[in-house]
């Protein structure tokens, strides 16, 4: 089983892991967020249970071809500490396309956690 918390920045962490997460039936949502305050900020808190196995959950988040099998149409995944993942829900998505999401990566811990 796998828990994804997301937060401020995109936090994954990776708990354990079994089966495959190309099924709709493999992810159970929460009814809603849940908003915390912490040091008077409030943020969004939002948990996914995904049954799947931690490497297979792992590689959807930090390679383009897992990516693009859930997220988006386009995605380039530069991986590691300053490096970066963008994508797109434009069909013929680019790299370096105005519009396009770019998200940081900060810092990750393998298999663990990916900030």
């Amino acid at each position: 089983m796998f828990k994804l918390t997301t937060g401020v920045a995109l936090a994954v962490c990776l708990v354990c892991g079994c089966q495959s997460i190309s099924t709709p039936e493999a992810v159970s949502l929460p009814a809603s967020g849940i908003v915390e305050t912490i040091d008077d900020h409030e943020f969004l808190q939002q948990e996914v249970i995904i049954n799947a196995s931690t490497s297979d959950v792992w590689d959807a988040f930090t390679t383009s071809e897992g990516y693009t099998a859930w997220a988006s149409p386009f995605a380039h995944i530069e991986f590691g500490v300053e490096g970066f993942i963008e994508s797109s829900y434009e069909l013929e998505g680019e790299l370096g396309r105005e519009g396009n999401i770019r998200l940081r990566i900060l810092a990750y811990i393998p298999q663990r956690l990916l900030v």
